[in-house]
């Protein structure tokens, strides 16, 4: 087992938050979370981003790392066993977000999500 201090964590967060409709704002952390999770149980990652970017009307969320990265094939197919990528995807999709993963073999994993911000998400 890695030591907490083996490891940095790192986030960002850019431009001026706003409020969302409480689902969704669940919806994008446990997206988030996982997306960190993963990165801790099985990238053997020293180092971890997670990156909020608060646009006029589009809310991005970057979790990255420099671990060892993940199988091609999990992240290319729409129906993977991994439930914990297809769970992110299902939760994005859910709330109306998109979702991607890029990853390299010894290069580290990227988890993107994208909320457009429409009139009713914002009181």
């Amino acid at each position: 087992m890695r030591l907490v201090q083996d490891l940095q964590l790192r986030i960002f967060v850019c431009g001026k938050p706003w409020t969302l409709d409480s689902a969704i704002q669940e919806q994008l952390f446990l997206v988030g979370r996982e997306a960190v999770i993963n990165a801790l149980r099985h990238s053997q990652a020293t180092e971890i981003e997670v990156e909020i970017q608060y646009l006029r009307d589009l809310l991005r969320v970057f979790v990255r790392d420099n671990g060892c990265g993940i199988n091609p094939e999990a992240v290319q197919r729409e129906c993977d066993s991994h439930w914990g990528l297809r769970g992110m995807r299902e939760r994005a999709e859910n709330i109306g977000a998109r979702f991607g993963i890029w990853s390299r073999a010894g290069a580290g994993t990227e988890v993107r999500v994208a909320f457009r911000l429409t009139r009713n998400d914002n009181p």
